[in-house]
Parts: structure tokens; sequence; C-alpha cells
């Protein structure tokens, strides 16, 4: 649940999304989703909300769980901006 990687190095990264700051966020919720699907082609998609890293900004999160074989070795998501 580590974000280990980040285009603009807000105030999420490098924090947890399954005990951090944000956990409770859309973004730790898509997150969850996409981390517990046992389907490779699963996408899990966020409702619209303020996301308080991005300056309170509207954000949708897209995640898909990312696997090598049968075994899945993380998650990888995009946030969207509603500008």
């Amino acid at each position: 649940g580590d974000i280990i990687y980040s285009v603009f190095k807000e105030l999420d990264f490098s924090t947890s999304l399954l005990d951090g700051p944000y956990a409770k966020t859309n973004f730790g919720e898509t997150f969850r989703n996409a981390r517990d699907a046992s389907d490779p082609e699963q996408i899990e998609i966020s409702f619209r909300a303020p996301y308080y890293p991005s300056y309170e900004a509207d954000a949708v999160f897209v995640a898909a769980p990312v696997f090598d074989g049968k075994q899945q070795i993380g998650v990888l998501m995009v946030q969207i901006p509603f500008e």
C-alpha cells in the first residue's frame, strides 16, 4: 500500500494507502479495491471528490492490479484532475 512513485511528489508521496493519512480517501478506497481484485483485467474507478494533497481539487482515481502470471505484484494508479 505504499506510494512508491509520484510525478508531482505531493503530500501523499511515500505514505501508505492502507493505514496512512490518506487511507480513508477515494484514493485509498480505489487502491484497496484494485489490490483485492482477482481478475488481471479488472479496473477500479473512484467517485469524484476533493483530494487534500492536490490542494482540495476534485480528482478521480483509476486503478488496475498488476500481475506477473497468476501472482499480483502491485497496483497501478492514475489520478485524473477535474479542471
